[in-house]
């Protein structure tokens, strides 16, 4: 998303209070236990901090997420390079406000993937690979 009010509301709600208990129908969208723990996995092999700089990164995260003002329209619109954008139909924005970015950098492409979440889009690689190849010409 461009812009914070693309968000679903329940999850600018839940970035902006912590003590925000997420409803059954948003759990399914977010991180599982599962997930963090293969994240702190991942960053502990690259990282000098190891598996607790993770915490680090993610309260810089989202400070960022609350307090970023977004893309203006403009900024959009002056994008040149190709674009192909991506979101599951189950993802963390709206498909309007997905639609209304898509429509504001010319000439952008985009795909609403069934059946996926922002957690299970890296899932979609046999799907967004050969949309990738005919974007870009790869």
């Amino acid at each position: 998303g461009y812009r914070s009010h693309g968000m679903l509301p329940e999850l600018v709600e839940m970035n902006r209070n912590p003590t925000h208990q997420p409803s059954a129908e948003l759990i399914p969208l977010l991180p599982t236990q599962q997930d963090f723990e293969s994240w702190q996995a991942a960053y502990a092999r690259v990282s000098p901090d190891g598996a607790a700089g993770l915490q680090n990164v993610l309260a810089k995260l989202h400070t960022l997420i609350n307090s970023w003002p977004g893309y203006a329209e403009d900024q959009l619109r002056g994008i040149r390079a190709p674009t192909l954008l991506a979101m599951g139909d189950r993802d963390f924005i709206t498909a309007e406000h997905f639609a209304r970015m898509a429509s504001l950098i010319p000439g952008a492409q985009y795909a609403v993937l069934p059946g996926t979440t922002h957690m299970t889009m890296l899932q979609r690689g046999d799907w967004l690979e050969p949309m990738m190849a005919a974007r870009f010409g790869a």
